[in-house]
């Protein structure tokens, strides 16, 4: 089996608001990453070449979401989400360098992690 799995941020949910007289910018509600696909590719035997088919479209389905779903629990037992949140921050680094350097000062308020 091969996956593709995409992490994302809900920037939706992102909160900025400026304080143009003194020159602040405030970051909230960036949230945590999420699973934002999962795209995988079982290799089946070719049953329409044999003469007794007793796979239904139900149990194809059945077997693409047990995959998927082994897919996503072992996304959860790696290290993928921390390597989204890192990227993150360097994101965030960048935006504050690039404020700064304008005279303008950023402030990121990141929501606790609970696990």
């Amino acid at each position: 089996m091969k996956a593709k799995v995409s992490v994302e941020y809900d920037f939706d949910k992102l909160k900025i608001t400026a304080d143009d007289s003194r020159k602040i910018i405030h970051i909230s509600s960036i949230g945590k990453p999420q699973i934002l696909s999962v795209d995988h590719k079982l290799d089946y035997y070719d049953i329409s070449q044999g003469t007794f088919n007793s796979f239904t479209s139900e149990d194809y389905n059945r077997m693409n979401q047990n995959a998927k779903d082994f897919i996503i629990s072992k996304v959860k037992e790696s290290d993928l989400m921390n390597q989204a949140g890192e990227q993150m921050d360097g994101i965030i680094e960048t935006i504050k360098t690039l404020t700064e350097s304008r005279g303008w000062q950023i402030v990121v308020e990141k929501e606790p992690t609970i696990q």
